[in-house]
């Protein structure tokens, strides 16, 4: 398969499937991540959804035994009086319970999210490491996409908390709605539509903030990219010398105006819409109090009733916009959810299909048949190259810059197929090899080689370091004993200035990624560049 046949999604490519959906299977991915504790976030906002409407109930109990006389009569010793120090008592508790089911409600949702974006975490990185081919990696596309699953906390917390918030305030809506409508049958319906403008407004909102913030995504990586430069040691010397800062800083603050001049006139826009929207509802919360006061004074409501209205009111609104709001914002989690999923989704750029054979016996021969490459770009590297390369034979690839040197490694290493022709290993097509088992057989200092902010035998010996040695191997002295006796810890030294570790100079570095070449069990090696 080609590569250009498995390029990473667009964004148009995560808006074919309803939100709806991808919030679904978003919360499903997270229920799954943890049952246990999502399950107790769900039922613990369903009780602080009931509670603060238990509240209310007790409270017009209250103001009734107040006004009906029984406290005159009776006094506090007598029945009523003990009435109210059962429904008083009963209504602290209500408020107790109120703030302590929010204090656990907010545990068990950090808890949830935190567990969460681990597991999400994990498995975003296992798919960055199972690709086979480097096509994905070199891919703009693919930065993009990885730029929203990078982000895995914030999207994950908030999808916990919005599926809470849902639970709660849609049972408190439900409630709150069916006691206004003992009052009156109309009541709830009225205010429901006095929330619709507000409802609206919230809605566009959301759904600007999220355009936005897919607008100023690529923006923010660029951002990112200038002030990680303009922070790194490994850049200062050019910032300074050939005043790349002030190009950096100037290209850093026109994205930070851009960014603050968008977020202004979103919310600008939005304060309008809100306004009067509020207004909306406070016009028809005063239409049915005085509705409400009237009828207490014919004495068809209670006083009780009057106040239990007073106090929900607002709470009744709340919970509508609440919802309203948690659909709204599920746009965040929509946008990350779609990434993630088509991030794992994503298949190896090469065509593994076929590729199960581990080669037999030690490698012989290597050999290009009329090899033609060109990258997913369309960038063509090679056309038609052949030779061949036998046990202990050295083969030297000279050529301009862009000639494809750098291209015959990637294909020999199989990070990538070619175009046309074939690569042979003893007879046989690469294509038909399973990779890693392939790669076994190999070794390469790369031209990009990596500095990793490891310790010196780690940058060595990988994943090995824990068994081997410089000490033991019999390995060339690239190095030399007189720079490791430099060094605090010897081998188990950290290297890279970005977590304290020791600097090394760019030629120290080479000799480092050359020495990890050497380290490698390899049949063939391969140095690109070995002089850069």
């Amino acid at each position: 398969m080609k590569e250009t046949e498995k390029k990473a999604p667009s964004p148009d490519d995560f808006r074919t499937q309803a939100r709806w959906r991808v919030v679904l299977r978003g919360a499903a991915t997270i229920w799954r991540a943890d049952p246990l504790r999502m399950s107790l976030v769900l039922l613990v906002a369903l009780a602080d959804g009931f509670v603060p409407v238990l509240g209310l109930l007790l409270m017009r109990a209250v103001v009734d035994l107040v006004v009906s006389g029984d406290l005159v009569t009776g006094g506090l010793s007598g029945t009523g009086g003990f009435r109210l120090g059962l429904l008083s008592a009963a209504w602290l508790a209500t408020m107790v319970g109120q703030y302590s089911l929010s204090t656990l409600s907010e545990y068990l949702a950090e808890r949830t999210s935190q567990r969460a974006a681990r597991v999400l975490s994990e498995r975003i990185m296992d798919k960055g490491l199972s690709f086979e081919g480097l096509a994905h990696f070199e891919d703009p596309a693919y930065h993009d996409l990885t730029g929203w699953v990078n982000y895995v906390f914030n999207p994950v917390n908030a999808l916990v908390y919005q599926s809470a918030d849902l639970v709660k305030h849609a049972f408190q809506f439900v409630s709150v709605a069916a006691v206004f409508a003992a009052l009156d049958w109309w009541i709830p319906l009225a205010l429901a539509l006095s929330v619709v403008p507000g409802a609206i407004a919230s809605l566009r909102n959301a759904d600007a903030r999220a355009r936005l913030e897919e607008e100023l995504k690529k923006l923010d990586r660029r951002v990112m990219y200038l002030r990680g430069r303009a922070l790194s040691s490994q850049s200062v010397k050019e910032l300074r010398l050939f005043s790349f800062d002030r190009l950096f800083r100037r290209k850093a603050y026109e994205a930070f105006r851009e960014t603050d001049e968008s977020n202004a006139a979103l919310a600008r826009r939005n304060l309008g819409r809100q306004l009067g929207a509020t207004a909306f509802r406070v016009a028809a919360a005063g239409g049915v109090f005085l509705y409400l006061a009237s009828r207490v004074r014919a004495g068809a409501v209670s006083a009780g009733s009057l106040a239990l209205f007073l106090q929900a009111i607002f709470q009744f609104s709340s919970s509508v916009l609440m919802i309203v709001m948690v659909w709204s914002y599920t746009r965040t989690a929509a946008d990350f959810f779609s990434r993630y999923l088509a991030y794992t989704a994503l298949g190896d750029t090469l065509d593994l299909s076929r590729s199960t054979r581990v080669l037999e016996g030690p490698l012989r021969e290597l050999r290009f048949e009329d090899v033609s490459f060109a990258y997913p770009s369309g960038a063509k590297a090679l056309d038609g190259v052949s030779f061949t390369l036998r046990v202990g034979d050295s083969l030297a690839l000279v050529g301009e810059n862009g000639a494809g040197k750098s291209t015959i490694v990637k294909l020999v290493a199989r990070f990538y197929d070619p175009g046309s022709g074939r690569v042979l290993a003893n007879g046989v097509d690469l294509r038909e090899l399973e990779p890693r088992a392939w790669r076994e057989r190999l070794s390469a200092a790369f031209q990009d080689f990596c500095k990793f902010e490891l310790s010196l035998a780690e940058n060595v010996f990988a994943d090995g370091a824990g068994t081997r040695s410089l000490a033991t191997e019999r390995l060339p002295d690239l190095l030399g004993g007189p720079f490791l006796s430099t060094l605090p810890e010897g081998e188990n030294t950290a290297l890279g200035t970005e977590f304290g570790g020791r600097d090394l100079s760019g030629g120290q570095w080479q000799r480092v990624a050359i020495l990890r070449a050497f380290a490698k069990r390899h049949e063939l090696l391969m140095v690109d560049e070995p002089t850069a």
